[in-house]
């Protein structure tokens, strides 16, 4: 099936003759493997007698060679083990199941599908085939888990910054671990941490970014939603894969050495909703006021009638309003 895929990905026509060709088998079997491949990932593939098969939308499949070589020549920070998959439940189950037996310092997992993605407060995060970027890094920390606060704004703040060196032009945070561009939510930062109270802690990192946000359902989603590509950012899926996955390696190896101070001037850059009226709300509660960024231990600053207050993650949720 992915060499099917592969024939297919630009998106162009081909024939059932010159695809049973080159991968050696029948038109009969081609047509399976095109009715395969529509059933396990969801692709829409047509098929127009006289011309072929093509898939609707071209994409650009991840590929190891690709993302190793883009390591090499930039001479990018990279974890100690790296993985690339198919297809997933979701890249931080693969990280948590893997953490119990891992013995290196650093690993990372990134997949063309997730089957059950999630984000914060256990939502659902849709992950389609080959149309976005989901990966996740595990990180073993010699820092107590209390002293990880914070972790997914440095996250967010590096995120940013090498999207915004790839051409987007607006990227913004929302406290405390969505990426946005034009107020148009664009990924999401998913943190799982694990440890003892004293000793050295393990955090998973998972990130997801919207490449191509027409592959989403969005009458499911109760927001704006934007991609890169609506952005108009062409960097090659797999350099940026690269890119993001070195970046988050170098924050979590900075982050162990500074904390969230080493990070925490890089956020009004980014910082989507600085002085502007907002709601926070959670359970049971709600305040209103205006957004005056984050503190040095990484609370979010409100201005409300009653004076400034520092609130921090947890079940809370932050709109304008």
């Amino acid at each position: 099936m992915q060499q099917l895929l592969s024939l297919l990905s630009d998106g162009k026509f081909h024939s059932g003759e010159a695809l049973a060709e080159v991968m050696g088998c029948t038109r009969s079997a081609v047509w399976k493997q095109v009715d395969k491949l529509r059933q396990v990932t969801g692709l829409t593939v047509d098929a127009v007698s006289g011309r072929g098969y093509r898939l609707r939308r071209p994409i650009e499949l991840l590929d190891s060679s690709k993302i190793e070589a883009a390591v090499v020549e930039q001479q990018l920070d990279w974890p100690d083990v790296f993985t690339l998959v198919a297809s997933t439940e979701s890249t931080n189950a693969m990280a948590q199941q893997a953490l119990a037996e891992m013995t290196t310092k650093s690993a990372s997992w990134l997949a063309e599908h997730q089957s059950a993605g999630r984000g914060r407060r256990g939502r659902v995060w849709q992950s389609p085939y080959g149309s976005n970027l989901y990966f996740s890094l595990a990180y073993r920390f010699a820092l107590p888990i209390h002293q990880l606060a914070g972790l997914s704004l440095a996250t967010g703040i590096v995120i940013a910054e090498v999207l915004k060196s790839a051409g987007l032009r607006t990227p913004q945070l929302k406290w405390p671990n969505d990426l946005y561009a034009e107020d148009k939510k664009l990924g999401g930062i998913l943190i799982e941490v694990s440890g003892e109270a004293t000793a050295g802690a393990m955090a998973v990192i998972g990130v997801g970014i919207n490449i191509d946000h027409q592959s989403l359902d969005q009458a499911s989603i109760d927001q704006p939603i934007t991609s890169l590509r609506e952005q108009q950012v062409a960097e090659s899926r797999n350099v940026l894969a690269a890119r993001l996955i070195s970046a988050v390696i170098r924050m979590a190896k900075d982050f162990e050495q500074t904390g969230l101070k080493g990070f925490v001037d890089r956020w009004p850059e980014f910082d989507a909703f600085k002085d502007r009226r907002v709601a926070l709300t959670g359970p049971g509660i709600a305040h209103y006021g205006i957004c005056r960024g984050i503190a040095e231990d990484g609370g979010l600053r409100l201005e409300t009638d009653s004076g400034e207050q520092v609130f921090y993650g947890g079940e809370l949720s932050l709109r304008l309003g």
